[in-house]
């Protein structure tokens, strides 16, 4: 259930106990957006995270 899990994982991952980092690609600005989606329709997008 995503109401129990989210909060479970994000607390895991602030202290530590959850390595992720290692797993995000690439990180995009909101701004750019619209290019990320073109890039994952492409097939090139993976493992990306929006920076808000």
């Amino acid at each position: 259930m995503p109401q129990r899990d989210f909060p479970r994982i994000a607390r895991a991952y602030l202290a530590g106990a959850l390595q992720i980092d290692s797993l995000i690609t690439r990180r995009i600005a909101l701004d750019d957006v619209n290019h990320a989606f073109d890039a994952m329709r492409r097939g090139e997008g993976t493992r990306s995270i929006i920076v808000f």
